[in-house]
């Protein structure tokens, strides 16, 4: 600790403090007229902390410059923006952020400086990537040196804690571990668990259809509360029953409709503060816009976490059966607060892009009814009436490449960060130039929303819903090119057995 203290005083505090109040105290009392003095002092003591600053980048940017070539790898370009700090490229950010258009301000960028480029946003480095390579690059080959980081954890933590998105290392390893026992298994109740929720949501959707004749039904809201419902009951043992709630408006659903609403606050208020990047907090300045969406799931969730407490001692009993994922992690004698984190983070997975998935998915199909036709016939043909079975779900391949091709043009994750813990050199082949060179500390954002629409990647349909791009073969994209399509991600991190399996179920 003295060591490094020692090195802080030697470093910044003499370099802006000390060096500086020396040299304009001897101004100051060598002066005639004290008022004189005071201002000749101040505006010393600026000049002088001016021409530190100056030294310091200038000495800091040569040093880049030299760990650049021996890297053998060129700067990343930098977005020219009209106002100093690039001020105007952070609003137009927040703008895009705010009518849903961020993809297409991530885009245009990537036109004009190339598919790595660097924001530069108040002359810090935020760098973007819409190139498979760098992402392959940074999710699996360098795996070890990218991680989520702090600043991704501050952005997340009043959600999400200390959850297995939000931590690395040995932390991340441990809630992987965690999980993997529970979401390997098989089992009929699973299945039982969504078939009981999907009839709910059938026969809502058939009796509003039934009583009110030709109506607009609005499938995103039933889509949201159907995966709420489901994936509550698959982690809690415990359900939202919000598609109950909104059948009957006499149904005490009130909290269940609120939960929902404010997770969906909770996740968008996150995943803005991620595409703003490291000034999100300049928004929150004069607000705490978690504090009452928290208050809300708390609510609903430490009730149940209590309850499922007080039975630990005979889920410890390894002959019982553990029939949610909450009664699974208790029976690891886990701290109570890592528990209800790990629920919580598989709950976003598992709800959030269930909804996304299955909305997108009939929103296609409603584009183009020739391939709902299709899809309807194998369905029909494989299960002639009957709920699914895991063989059923194997054989339905035109389904899948339906369902694939939605995540290629809707991703429920759009956006995605790491950051360098040592500097690296970005293979960048798409850029067409030497390695992009990228420091160390430095956050890089992936869009898998901008790649898996690329042209250049996908052909010059690549804005086309095609589901047979799926079925051709060892010509498939993402078998020639893996990291083109990224909806669960790539790497050791990737979304392997419970949302991929969750997936194939719905």
């Amino acid at each position: 600790m003295l060591k490094s203290t020692t090195g802080w005083l030697n470093s910044t505090t003499w370099r802006y403090i000390f060096t500086p109040v020396f040299l304009i105290s001897a101004l100051h009392y060598a002066s005639p007229s004290p008022n004189r003095g005071l201002i000749v002092s101040g505006l010393t003591y600026l000049l002088i902390v001016i021409i530190i600053a100056v030294w310091d980048s200038r000495d800091a940017q040569q040093k880049l410059a030299e760990d650049a070539q021996r890297l053998g790898a060129v700067p990343i370009p930098k977005v020219k923006g009209r106002l100093p700090g690039n001020l105007d490229i952070l609003f137009a950010l927040v703008r895009g952020d705010r009518d849903d258009s961020c993809g297409e301000v991530f885009r245009r960028w990537s036109e004009e400086y190339g598919p790595t480029y660097n924001m530069n946003i108040l002359w810090a480095d935020q760098i973007i990537t819409v190139d498979p390579e760098n992402v392959k690059y940074v999710v699996a080959t360098s795996f070890s040196n990218f991680e989520k980081s702090r600043k991704f954890n501050e952005m997340f933590r009043e959600f999400l804690g200390d959850g297995i998105f939000t931590v690395d290392g040995d932390p991340w390893k441990l809630h992987r571990n965690l999980a993997r026992p529970f979401f390997v298994k098989d089992r009929i109740s699973d299945f039982d668990c969504f078939e009981r929720h999907s009839s709910n949501l059938l026969r809502l959707v058939s009796d509003k259809a039934e009583s009110k004749g030709d109506i607009d039904i609005d499938i995103q809201d039933l889509f949201a509360r159907f995966s709420l419902d489901s994936t509550t009951d698959f982690l809690f043992g415990h359900s939202t029953n919000s598609l109950l709630g909104h059948e009957d408006a006499s149904r005490k659903t009130d909290q269940y409709s609120q939960f929902s609403a404010a997770f969906k606050a909770m996740t968008h208020l996150c995943m803005s503060r991620v595409r703003i990047g490291s000034t999100w907090r300049w928004f929150e300045i004069f607000e705490n816009k978690s504090r009452e969406p928290m208050k809300i799931i708390n609510s609903f969730v430490d009730p149940i976490l209590t309850r499922a407490v007080q039975e630990r001692s005979v889920l410890l009993d390894k002959n019982v059966e553990h029939e949610n994922f909450l009664q699974h992690l208790l029976a690891a004698d886990l701290d109570t607060e890592l528990v209800r984190d790990e629920l919580l983070n598989i709950l976003l997975a598992g709800q959030d892009t269930t909804a996304s998935l299955l909305t997108f998915t009939i929103y296609c199909l409603t584009l183009y009814p020739y391939i709902a036709v299709k899809v309807r016939e194998e369905i029909d043909s494989q299960m002639h009436g009957r709920p699914p079975t895991v063989e059923d779900i194997k054989e339905l391949k035109y389904l899948r490449s339906c369902m694939n091709e939605t995540l290629r043009l809707f991703p429920p994750v759009p956006f995605n960060i790491r950051r360098s813990i040592q500097s690296c050199a970005l293979p960048s082949p798409l850029s067409k130039t030497k390695p992009l060179y990228m420091p160390a500390g430095r956050s890089i954002s992936y869009s898998p929303l901008l790649i898996q629409r690329r042209h250049d990647i996908w052909g010059s349909n690549a804005l086309q819903y095609d589901p047979n791009r799926w079925l051709v073969g060892d010509a498939k994209v993402h078998v020639t090119n893996p990291f083109a399509f990224l909806p669960f991600n790539g790497g050791p991190r990737m979304a392997s057995s419970p949302y991929s399996r969750k997936f194939h179920i719905n």
